[in-house]
């Protein structure tokens, strides 16, 4: 069973893990925790309980960066996070589109979020490269990350206006000129991988398609 103490604020104050040892077996729903309760340490993990796969446990961030949530999966009732990583928004919400599960470990696909450490915007193919190596993506067919950037200023740009009553070319462009800086932000990529997940290993391997590349928040 899965604990969850809502205090109102964003993250749960509280994750449980707790093992049940037969359907009958139901604990109680409190706040005060029970003997074999083990609790999700809060400065390893905070957010919600998002789902289960057999005995994985799936617990999601409280909050998106760059584009992404953040999710953490455990194995049973054992508070010991085996993998953590970030997964695509898409339409406001974020899907794995597969879980898989067996004896020997979990298999998940979805589109993966990498925040990288430097801007292919700036600093092109060294930085590509550097990205390229830490994801297993081809280091020779780069994303378009002009078009990716140019797009984030122009949404930013659309939304400042709107806001200020002043959605018009004039505005909008005003506003794209004045993100030159913008430039500089970490380049975030995202792309559709295959994980297995077979403690005490996890390999994640990049699954083909389009690759798409957009700056940091």
């Amino acid at each position: 069973m899965v604990k969850e103490i809502d205090a109102g604020e964003i993250g749960d104050a509280q994750i449980s893990l707790l093992p049940i040892a037969s359907p009958a077996d139901r604990p109680p729903c409190q706040a005060k925790n029970v003997a074999n309760e083990h609790v999700i340490p809060g400065d390893s993990w905070s957010g919600y309980f998002q789902g289960a796969k057999d005995d994985y446990v799936f617990l999601s961030a409280e909050d998106g960066v760059n584009g992404g949530l953040g999710f953490s999966v455990y194995r049973g009732a054992d508070p010991t996070s085996l993998f953590q990583d970030s997964v695509k928004f898409e339409h406001d919400r974020v899907r794995l589109q597969s879980i898989a599960g067996d004896a020997a470990g979990l298999r998940l696909h979805y589109t993966r979020v990498y925040t990288g450490p430097c801007s292919v915007q700036t600093e092109g193919a060294a930085c590509w490269a550097r990205i390229a190596a830490a994801t297993h993506l081809p280091p020779e067919t780069p994303p378009d990350c002009a078009a990716g950037y140019l797009h984030a200023k122009q949404e930013l740009a659309t939304a400042r206006c709107e806001i200020a009553h002043h959605r018009n070319p004039a505005c909008i462009q005003q506003e794209i000129d004045g993100m030159k800086a913008d430039d500089a932000s970490p380049s975030v990529i995202g792309y559709d991988a295959d994980v297995t997940i077979q403690p005490p290993l996890t390999s994640i391997r990049p699954a083909g398609g389009p690759v798409a590349c957009w700056p940091a928040d």
